[in-house]
């Protein structure tokens, strides 16, 4: 927003510049046709910005956010509500009536002064060299002008200098004061006022400055500038339209204008206090980290608050702002009643790292709370280097871990030689001390020491018996990031208890293990878990190399990792779209997602089925194996369905597809209808043909029927018999689905039942060798024995108590 608003000025000088040359040598009139070419050019640029942010204007008409007009109105409520706005609402008003006024006055003097030629030269110029003036204070002086003046004095700045040019008019009725007052406006208005305008919005909280802001911008300022224009029509009508004269209501104006900026100070000053005792401050949403002094006596005021949260808020504030000195004020704090503050105080000396406060945070080392303690071992020792080892060695053998931990921590981070020596004894006795907190307290010691070296006792506790010390020393291994850690790190993905921070740890190594992250997920013996936690590493990493690696693997067998990966590709791409060779293989597998949910539709409409809603389904016999069948397919299609989502997102990655997925699937809504209207509309409008012809179907309310027979005529289906339809499902690539099908096929007593139930009692997936087993009874009585004797000693404990029955009902049957 600031290059654009650059850009807007650096045109006001350019073309300024360009309106002397064109009125002076081919008239006025011929500015009228640079306009029309201007025009052109602005409908020429909407149209391309149009094409170019087309998914981003399409997504929001499935937002379902709150339209305009009701945010106008809650923010009439909001400003009406608060003395601040108010104010603030009151400064647009007040700022856009004088200087409407104070345009008028210029245009109708100069108008005055210079034929029509003359004047178009007489305006460019003007707009150049204030252009040019303007450029270089936005570039260069806004900043630094809001840092030593405040928010209060710069907004003071434009009014004030209306106020003197428009006194420089009354005394010397000439163009010159005119021209200088308008320069002034141009000047400043544009650069300093508006940039400290929106600073003004600092202490309102964030969900209601949005509303507040579009009721002064959309409201306040327009209704301001027509009844200046209207007050302006009456004067030319009935009082004569001198031009000279209304310099008087100007500077009237203006000085009710700095009068307007003086009332705020107070209300900003409370509004802030406000916000910071509820800790609402918004600081990352202005573009400047330094306060004025009105803002740094409120933080003053935090500090020193009765308030335990507003003095945590203001201390935690404090990292974030620039030439704030506030050390001495927050000294006062290390003896407050509440630990937690002092905690905090003793957190902000550690990063001050100021010698002046040293014995101040050595008293604390008697605190009464360990968690005080332990922040004064880590300030003093931050702040003490070297010279602290003497005062905090003897805390190595404290019974507190958190306190025994800062000592180590401090003294080999911090100590030199003669710290590492002294505190590598306790540091051993940490790792290997029988209570799982002390060793857990280790590993983070090894963490915050951060010498990559001091891998094998991390290694060594990544192995603990007690999980809550393998995940500190996982997030240890994070922050070393030494190369050891990388393959163990890999294989503790494997685990539930671990999966989490050896995910986060593998993606703090950025992409410089993205060829060891790709062997092990192209290898397809590897463990499924590994391999999906590695997609969702790539996926976190996002960097170019772990896309590539990404795309070569989006043809995988296992659904569950093409799924991993293609939200992890999806997530990927929103900072850096694909585009030519790259897109081709998210081509080729939203293709394939296509072909498999088609596939499947088109099988239960072969067989059939018909999915029963779930309290009429039948509970045995084939209707129910049919009714089982036919929701495994349903939900295979609607994964499928979610798939193609993901893909459409890594091609459309400005759509926001996740909220046209959650519009078409948002049944519990009382506007789902008109959701899922919108988001087919969105997706009609913004896919290609070739992806628009097959997904639309897809989504379709229509019968089964009507929706492959749309898709026919793009896809070819299959043509197999119901027996054929039937064995390619027992071959599933979804062990559910062979799962249902092996079911369905026995308890509909399908011929070759049999051969396809013997087939399957020895498939990789447990679950469909138990199905299977327990359709052998029907399917293939005389083989059912004896393959459910070789099943016995099956890895799975479902499958042997499965084959156990099956051999002990027959032998109580032949018994």
């Amino acid at each position: 927003y600031g290059l654009i608003g650059a850009g807007g000025t650096l045109a006001n000088v350019l073309f300024g510049a360009a309106a002397i040359k064109i009125s002076t040598s081919l008239g006025t009139s011929a500015l009228l046709l640079v306009c029309a070419v201007l025009l052109f050019g602005t409908g020429l640029a909407s149209a391309a910005a149009g094409r170019l942010g087309r998914q981003r204007l399409f997504a929001k008409a499935v937002s379902a956010r709150a339209t305009a007009p009701r945010r106008t109105a809650g923010g009439m409520s909001r400003v009406l509500s608060s003395g601040h706005l108010r104010t603030v609402a009151a400064l647009a008003a007040i700022t856009f009536f004088t200087t409407t006024l104070v345009d008028f006055q210029f245009k109708v003097i100069a108008a005055n002064n210079y034929s029509h030629d003359d004047l178009a030269a007489f305006f460019g110029g003007v707009s150049a060299v204030v252009g040019v003036l303007a450029l270089l204070l936005q570039l260069f002086g806004t900043g630094r002008l809001l840092s030593r003046a405040g928010v209060i004095g710069s907004l003071a700045l434009l009014p004030l200098s209306l106020l003197t040019g428009n006194l420089a008019l009354v005394v010397f009725p000439a163009l010159w004061a005119a021209t200088a007052t308008k320069g002034a406006d141009t000047l400043f208005r544009y650069s300093v006022n508006d940039a400290t305008t929106q600073i003004l919005y600092l202490p309102v909280a964030p969900q209601a400055r949005v509303t507040a802001k579009a009721f002064i911008d959309g409201v306040v300022k327009p209704v301001a500038i027509g009844v200046c224009g209207l007050a302006l029509v009456g004067y030319r009508l009935w009082l004569g339209g001198d031009p000279y004269r209304l310099a008087w209501l100007a500077l009237g104006l203006s000085a009710a204008w700095l009068a307007v900026v003086a009332s705020l100070r107070s209300q900003y000053i409370r509004s802030l206090q406000e916000n910071l005792r509820n800790r609402r401050l918004d600081l990352d949403s202005t573009g400047h980290r330094e306060l004025d002094g009105s803002s740094n006596g409120v933080l003053v005021r935090a500090l020193a608050s009765a308030d335990s949260r507003e003095v945590l808020n203001a201390l935690e504030l404090l990292p974030h702002l620039q030439n704030v000195e506030l050390d001495n004020r927050v000294e006062g704090l290390l003896d407050h009643p509440v630990p937690e503050v002092r905690v905090a105080s003793l957190a902000y000396y550690a990063r001050r790292q100021s010698m002046r406060f040293a014995n101040s945070i050595f008293r604390r080392f008697d605190d009464p709370d360990a968690r005080v303690r332990a922040a004064a071992i880590d300030a003093f020792s931050a702040i003490g280097r070297d010279k602290a080892v003497r005062s905090v060695r003897g805390f190595l053998t404290d019974a507190d871990p958190s306190i025994r931990a800062s000592a180590v921590t401090g003294m080999i981070r911090y100590g030199g030689l003669d710290g590492v020596l002294v505190a590598a004894e306790a540091l051993k006795t940490l790792i290997n001390h029988k209570e799982p907190v002390m060793r857990a307290h280790a590993a983070k010691v090894l963490g915050a020491i951060g010498v990559s070296n001091f891998y094998q006792p991390v290694l060594q506790l990544m192995n603990d018996p007690d999980p809550s010390v393998r995940r500190q020393a996982i997030n240890a291994a994070a922050g070393l990031r030494s190369a050891e850690f990388v393959i163990p790190l890999i294989y503790k993905t494997q685990s539930v208890e671990t999966a989490r921070e050896a995910i986060a740890a593998l993606t703090a190594y950025g992409s410089s293990i993205v060829p060891t992250l790709t062997k092990v997920l192209g290898n397809g013996i590897e463990d499924p878990e590994i391999r999906r936690a590695i997609a969702k590493v790539l996926g976190r990493l996002g960097t170019p190399e772990a896309v590539q690696a990404i795309l070569r693997h989006l043809e995988e067998p296992d659904e569950e990792l093409r799924t991993r990966l293609y939200r992890a590709l999806a997530r990927s791409v929103r900072g850096q779209p694909l585009a030519g060779a790259s897109l081709r293989p998210v081509q080729a597998a939203i293709e394939k997602e296509f072909d498999r949910a088609y596939h499947v539709l088109h099988a239960a409409e072969t067989l059939g089925l018909t999915a029963a809603p779930l309290a009429q389904a039948p509970r045995s016999g084939d209707r129910a194996a049919a009714a089982l069948l036919a929701s495994a397919l349903a939900e295979e299609v609607s994964r499928t369905e979610s798939r193609i989502f993901l893909l459409l997102a890594v091609i459309y990655p400005d759509a926001e597809m996740e909220h046209i997925h959650a519009g078409i699937h948002g049944a519990a809504q009382a506007d789902a209808p008109r959701r899922r209207s919108n988001a087919v509309e969105l997706l009609d409008n913004l896919l290609d043909r070739s992806l628009k012809t097959k997904f639309l179907p897809l989504l379709d309310e229509l019968p089964r029927t009507e929706r492959l027979r749309l898709v026919s005529e793009v896809m070819l289906l299959p043509r197999l018999t119901r027996d054929e339809t039937l064995h390619a499902l027992c071959r599933d690539q979804d062990e559910w689905i062979r799962a249902c099908a092996l079911w369905y096929s026995a308890q509909s007593r399908c011929a070759l039942a049999g051969d396809w139930v013997v087939a399957a009692s020895g498939d990789a997936s447990a679950v469909v060798r138990e199905i299977a087993l327990t359709s052998l009874p029907l399917a293939a009585p005389d083989r059912a024995e004896s393959i459910a004797e070789a099943r016995l000693t099956d890895e799975a404990p479902v499958v042997r108590r499965q084959a156990a029955l099956i051999t002990t009902r027959r032998s109580l049957e032949q018994f």
